[in-house]
């Protein structure tokens, strides 16, 4: 009877794990990179942006240089965030015309990983290097 119920047990407990998903990384310990105060330059797809980190979970980029007579043209954007280790962070967020923007900050090798989709669904992935400034004027 013992060895029934043990059984039954570890068949439970097989199972269960088997129906588990995969275990994410727990973020809740993850040290959150501090953002705020900073910023940063880097060139992508003629674009040379300046990006200045006005809160944890906020910023204002400017084109320092751009196509189509863009240069200086400015927005504040708040975002979404997750800290995926304690130099890494991604952030997402919405612009004015509909596009969606997700840029990975990974400040250990500084690089921007960004991912960009239209208002109408073209897609844009660019890498650039980052360069931390004093701030963007």
């Amino acid at each position: 009877m013992i060895k029934a119920v043990l059984q039954s047990l570890i068949f439970a407990g097989l199972a269960a794990a088997a129906v588990q998903p995969a275990a994410a990384a727990d973020t809740s310990k993850t040290q959150k990179v501090t953002l705020s105060g900073r910023a940063f330059e880097y060139h992508v797809a003629g674009y040379h942006i300046c990006v200045t980190f006005t809160g944890e979970d906020s910023l204002k980029w400017l084109y320092l240089a751009a196509p189509n007579d863009d240069a200086g043209k400015t927005a504040t954007e708040k975002f979404d965030r997750r800290d995926l280790r304690a130099d890494v962070v991604m952030l997402a967020w919405t612009e004015a015309d509909g596009s969606n923007v997700t840029d990975v900050f990974d400040l250990g090798e500084m690089a921007l990983h960004a991912s960009f989709v239209t208002p109408d669904g073209k897609r844009f992935f660019s890498d650039a290097n980052l360069t931390e400034r004093k701030g963007c004027e």
